[in-house]
């Protein structure tokens, strides 16, 4: 594992930062150069403000989402993952996918590069 890097404490603070719903929360998680991927983004985002712009449309289509770590977090000191799930309401237009009203769970892993 990189020296300095706790696994624990970054994921943690990831899952935080989404679950809490403050934009300015991924900045000390992210490097300058972020690429960011979910399904609900057409192509990677590039930048910290991309990524809480990103944040703010889905806190608002699921305002009671959070995200729930759901087993261990593994890293070989340049890559690091953590699995995960993400749980909600879908209360909120999101695009054009109309709200369902449905609680949905959403299986994840997050991916890092550690630098």
């Amino acid at each position: 594992m990189m020296a300095g890097v706790d696994l624990d404490a970054l994921f943690d603070a990831w899952e935080r930062a989404w679950s809490g719903r403050d934009p300015a929360a991924f900045a000390p998680l992210c490097a300058d150069e972020i690429a960011y991927e979910d399904p609900l983004t057409p192509e990677p985002l590039e930048s910290v403000d991309a990524l809480a712009r990103h944040a703010q449309r889905l806190w608002k289509a699921f305002p009671d989402a959070r995200v729930n770590s759901t087993g261990e977090r593994l890293g070989d000191g340049r890559y690091a993952c953590a699995p995960c799930k993400i749980l909600g309401t879908h209360d909120g237009r999101l695009g054009t996918i109309t709200p369902t009203g449905r609680f949905v769970v959403v299986h994840a892993v997050v991916y890092a590069e550690l630098r």
